[in-house]
């Protein structure tokens, strides 16, 4: 970046010498963290200022922009110096001296010196409230470059790296403070964070919670962590459960944890290495799945300095004063030594050992990586000022903490294979009279009365993706899209790719648009006696379930299933064959009372599909001759975020924008 040099007031005094002098201007700095800050001297630092030199503050982080700066004292720890910058009109040279923590002037004549100061990237200047905490921590290491305040990007090139594409903290202490709790003042609530991995921030605590045994007790002699009862007990029990009672828990993500651990040989190896064959490339398969964890022996080699990354684990009593991760006693990790079934590793004095699993209560710290949609709200990490977040729910959460574990509650069912004769596929569906429905979304629309035209309904949870359904029709169309052409394949419809993928999408806007999923729709639709000329479950199976067509559409908009619409009815209505459903629409929030399109065609012809009629019934009919009523069906991504309503058409949903 460039920067410029703006040159406001100069004041000059002569500095006269019959020798080249150095003149040393103290300004003590963290080799931690490369800050600047006042030393104890400040008067004296404070009376040179206002001598031969001018200072120069940058007025924004990477602005380049300068004004001279008429306090009368050196900058503090927001801002550095900048050496290119700096100079002195007469061939003084000005410089940093990194062994005294000082500028120094070499000068042999009277002169008049600029000295400049860049105000730092901080992350509270690059991170916004509710963006996503890994977002922000990523931003900032691609405002400031690599290795600044301790960030590492372990990509293929980085030498000695892990090479997962992680970003991680190293050094004697980086500012990778996390407010986990309440009260931001309380100790116990501080936790560091180990890196973002994937768009997932991983977090240690920072103090112990107490010293266990690895097996959870002296008579447990197993190294298999799914029977630890510190895992089971200490760390998924008694203190997931504290988490709890502040909700907390709910930021936490249950983590498939690799258990296997590794062979003594490669812990005692370069961190690089025991990546390698703890969780990396050449690890085990072997795999726990929990919230809570503990750190590799990986995290606590990659958490010294660069310098030491060539060092091998159990010669690293020498980097405890450069590792922010070093507790300064005896502490556990989570891996254990594949070559016998008692071997657990763990930090002493520094190193990395190993030990028997009952033969030492050592010290505990949790691990856990955060969900994706925890955000930053404000700190710029220091342990002054830890990074504190929020977490909002995303709207399949959301939904899905509205069952309340009997189906039918809140007009939910649960699509697990005990729901008698539901889809099986583990979904969460509304279903019932549309006045008992509260589903209501408004999407499209910040307004704050929502327009009845971005008014849609959500059919269901599908995995973590919520699928919504507009309310109204957006107009009559052919399902093959015109009237010349015969063919029910989905791909060649210009219903498909001209109208719903096409105008309908480009009315939405990039930001509405880029909250829906591309989805893989299948589209080979069925045969009539399995679609509509028999019950949902079973035109489920052969629409889109465990015996339907390979033929698939990616796309973000489609039109719902038949079963779709089988299942919105009430339960007692499921085992009644679709064809015969005109009897059940009172029951059916999701009959619209006209003619309705549906995504699947017929595969016993080429030129039919099928659809729901006024009365409610499913019937097939010609692709190209008729216009029935379409209503725009997509997936939303998995990150959208719930903000308010109770889901009623006058209290709809909103989400975050």
């Amino acid at each position: 970046m460039n920067k410029k040099k703006v040159l406001i007031g100069v004041i000059s005094i002569s500095v006269i010498a019959i020798f080249a002098i150095t003149l040393s201007l103290t300004l003590f700095k963290s080799d931690a963290n490369n800050e600047i800050y006042q030393a104890k001297t400040k008067e004296k630092i404070e009376n040179q200022v206002g001598g031969f030199l001018t200072l120069m503050l940058e007025t924004e982080a990477g602005s380049g922009e300068y004004r001279e700066s008429t306090s009368g004292t050196w900058p503090g720890d927001e801002y550095i110096f900048n050496e290119n910058m700096s100079a002195c009109q007469n061939g003084g040279e000005l410089s940093w001296d990194s062994s005294t923590n000082s500028v120094k002037l070499l000068a042999n004549s009277s002169d008049a010196c600029y000295v400049y100061f860049d105000k730092k990237v901080t992350l509270a200047s690059v991170c916004n409230p509710e963006e996503n905490l890994s977002e922000c921590i990523i931003n900032y290491y691609n405002a400031t470059g690599d290795m600044d305040n301790g960030l590492y990007y372990h990509t293929s090139t980085l030498a000695n790296s892990a090479g997962d594409n992680s970003y991680r903290y190293a050094g004697a202490n980086p500012k990778n403070y996390v407010c986990f709790g309440d009260d931001c003042s309380d100790e116990d609530n501080l936790y560091r964070m180990i890196g973002v991995f994937g768009n997932e921030v991983k977090l240690i605590k920072n103090t112990s919670i107490g010293n266990f045994y690895w097996s959870g007790s002296s008579s447990n002699y197993s190294n298999t962590w799914s029977s630890s009862t510190l895992n089971i007990s200490t760390l998924n029990g008694t203190y997931l459960a504290g988490l709890d009672n502040n909700s907390w828990s709910s930021m936490i993500t249950t983590h498939t944890w690799k258990a296997e651990g590794m062979h003594t040989a490669y812990a005692f190896s370069t961190p690089q290495t025991a990546y390698n064959y703890e969780v990396g490339a050449n690890s085990s398969s072997t795999t726990y799945p929990a919230k809570i964890g503990l750190m590799y022996v990986s995290d606590y080699g990659f958490a010294a300095s660069n310098t030491y990354w060539s060092t091998k684990l159990n010669s690293y009593s020498s980097a405890t004063s450069n590792n922010w991760l070093y507790l300064g006693s005896n502490e556990w990790t989570i891996s254990r030594t594949s070559e016998n079934s008692s071997g657990v590793f763990f930090m002493n004095s520094g190193s990395v050992n190993r030990t028997i699993v009952s033969n030492n209560s050592l010290a505990v710290r949790p691990v856990f990586y955060l969900k994706e949609n925890v955000t930053y709200v404000t700190g710029d990490g220091s342990k002054e000022n830890p990074i504190q977040i929020d977490y909002k729910q995303t709207l399949a959460e959301y939904v899905i903490s509205q069952y309340t574990g009997t189906d039918g509650d809140n007009g939910l069912y649960y699509h697990d294979a005990d729901l008698e004769n539901g889809a099986g596929d583990n979904s969460y569906r509304y279903a019932g009279a549309s006045a008992n429905v509260n589903n209501y979304v408004c999407f499209g629309s910040d307004a704050s009365t929502c327009p009845s035209d971005n008014l849609y309904r959500i059919i269901g949870v599908f995995g973590n993706q919520v699928k919504l359904i507009k309310n109204t029709n957006f107009g009559n169309y052919r399902w093959s899209g015109s009237s010349i052409n015969t063919s029910n394949t989905w791909s060649s419809s210009t219903l498909n790719t001209g109208t719903l993928n096409g105008t309908y999408l480009s009315r939405l806007g990039s930001t509405w648009q880029n909250k829906i999923a591309t989805t893989s729709w299948k589209v080979g639709g069925g045969a009539i006696d399995y679609i509509y000329a028999t019950t949902p479950q079973t035109a489920y199976n052969y629409e889109v379930g465990a015996n339907s067509s390979s033929t698939t559409y990616s796309a973000k908009i489609g039109l719902m299933y038949v079963s779709d619409y089988g299942f919105a009815a009430s339960p007692n209505c499921w085992t009644t064959n679709l064809e015969y459903y005109n009897g059940v629409t009172n029951s059916n929030w999701m009959h619209l009372g006209s003619n309705e399109w549906t995504i699947s065609r017929v595969s016993d012809y080429s030129s039919t599909a099928f659809y729901v009629t006024s009365a409610g019934v499913v019937a097939s009919g010609n692709a190209s001759y008729r216009s029935y009523g379409v209503r725009p069906v997509f997936y939303l991504t998995s990150s959208v975020q719930y903000s308010s309503g109770s889901g009623t058409s006058s209290d709809p949903v909103r989400i975050v924008i």
